[in-house]
C-alpha cells in the first residue's frame, strides 16, 4: 500500500462564526488537531438557492471528517487474510464507529 499523505490525526467539523465580518458569516470547517483542512460552502440563513442547506453541509462535513477512519478500515480489510477471525470483530467495531461519526452530529459519542 502507498504511504498516507493526508493530514494525520482525528478530523472533526466545526462552525466558525465571524459576526463582525462584513458581511457577517459562518463557515463550516473541517479541522484536525492543528490545522484547518477544508471549508464547506453552505447556507446558514436558508435564503441562498445556490448552495446546499446547513443540514446537508453538516452531513457532508461529518462524512469528510470520517475519511481517515474509513481509509483505515479499508486498509485493514485489504490486509485481512482470513486467518485471524478475532480481527473480524475489531473491523466491525471500527466500521460501526466510523459510520456513527458520519450519521450523528456528535459522532455517536
Amino acid at each position: 500500500m502507498n504511504e498516507t499523505k493526508h493530514t494525520p490525526g482525528t478530523w472533526k467539523h466545526e462552525v466558525w462564526d465571524y459576526p463582525t465580518a462584513a458581511p457577517p458569516r459562518k463557515e463550516l470547517v473541517i479541522v484536525s488537531e492543528q490545522v484547518r483542512i477544508a471549508v464547506l460552502d453552505c447556507d446558514f440563513s436558508g435564503e441562498n438557492p445556490y448552495t446546499v442547506t446547513k443540514e446537508e453541509a453538516e452531513a457532508n462535513a461529518r462524512l469528510i471528517a470520517a475519511a481517515p477512519e474509513l481509509l483505515e478500515i479499508a486498509e485493514a480489510i485489504a490486509r485481512f487474510d482470513g486467518r485471524n477471525t478475532g480481527a473480524i470483530d475489531r473491523l466491525k467495531e471500527m466500521a460501526r464507529a466510523a459510520i456513527a461519526k458520519t450519521r450523528t452530529p456528535d459522532g455517536g459519542m
